[in-house]
């Protein structure tokens, strides 16, 4: 925003536009206001906007986080460009605005036909803003019940992943592989991306982590003996 040139457009205006432009401002103002307003609950509420579009062909977890993580992050940068335009906005209403109370303060007839008109501005941007901010508060409830709807949805095949194949499974292979929800994947399981083919006691066993050890049978003695 150039203040230099806005300045001087003030200044060559004249009344009937300086008020027309005061308007503009003031609805702007409020509708950045709204704006912040919507994306403040909808981080607190943890759903997304549907303008935040962000895809991968990936069915892993990590993908997912990513995604999930760059959402995040999206609406974050969203909030700080609204910021910036809601100040820049609001200093040029104010410059208007200084504007106007100048040219009309001197007589008392003028200014009180100039706060007429600001009375009738504000009685619009007022309408203007409350319309807004209801159909903002809609789109966060719809959002918000969405979001509640398919965190309750029963888990469906296309949600499942074998142990033993790498990708989505297919329904008509569903009964084939073992399978595990990756709705609750807290921990990475173990895939085979071989052509080897395991035993389900095998998988079994793979399939308890890293983390996993075999209870150990040796004594201190055993030990000693191996250290002689």
């Amino acid at each position: 925003m150039n203040i230099k040139n806005i300045l001087n457009i003030i200044k060559n205006s004249d009344n009937v536009k300086l008020l027309s432009m005061f308007r503009k401002y003031s609805v702007k103002f409020v509708k950045a206001n709204n704006h912040l307003w919507f994306l403040s609950r909808v981080r607190k509420e943890g759903v997304t906007p549907k303008f935040v579009k962000i895809y991968t062909k990936s069915t892993s977890r990590s993908a997912q986080k990513a995604i999930e993580a760059a959402k995040k992050i999206w609406i974050e940068e969203e909030r700080k460009s609204w910021f910036a335009k809601r100040d820049n906005i609001s200093e040029v209403k104010y410059l208007i605005q200084r504007e106007l109370h100048g040219r009309f303060s001197h007589k008392e007839e003028e200014y009180k036909d100039y706060s007429r008109h600001v009375a009738e501005i504000n009685e619009f941007v007022n309408k203007t803003g409350h319309r807004q901010y209801v159909n903002q508060k809609k789109k966060l409830e719809t959002l918000v019940q969405n979001q509640v709807v398919n965190n309750t949805l029963p888990v469906i095949t296309s949600q499942l992943l074998s142990l033993n194949i790498t990708g989505v499974v297919e329904k008509s292979q569903a009964d084939r592989f073992p399978i595990y929800d990756i709705r609750h994947d807290f921990y990475p399981r173990f895939k085979n991306l071989s052509s080897l083919y395991f035993t389900p006691a095998e998988e079994e066993v793979l399939n308890l982590g890293f983390k996993h050890a075999f209870e150990s049978k040796m004594g201190d003695s055993d030990l000693l003996d191996l250290t002689a």
